[in-house]
């Protein structure tokens, strides 16, 4: 839903733009809604906690785990060690 904000979005939207927890933005290049370029420059422009994150963009589709599962557990694993919760 966060891909195409509408009005029935705009509260969820809201309190993403408020977002101060860490926030990782991972995608496929060939999902063309979610994993876009342009999605990823709004959400990560968006959300406070996406600052300084390390967002990519994979060859990969929507279910990004099915085609490149062994490095987005590792994208997944590093970027839990590096922002643990409190």
């Amino acid at each position: 839903m966060i891909a195409a904000v509408e009005d029935q979005n705009a509260p969820a939207w809201k309190a993403l733009g408020k977002l101060k927890k860490p926030f990782l933005f991972l995608a496929g290049k060939r999902d063309e809604n979610q994993g876009s370029e342009a999605n990823q420059k709004r959400l990560t422009e968006h959300i406070p906690g996406a600052k300084g994150q390390p967002h990519e963009r994979f060859d990969a589709g929507h279910f990004i785990q099915e085609d490149i599962g062994e490095t987005l557990a590792t994208k997944m694993t590093r970027f839990l060690t590096d922002n643990p919760l409190p």
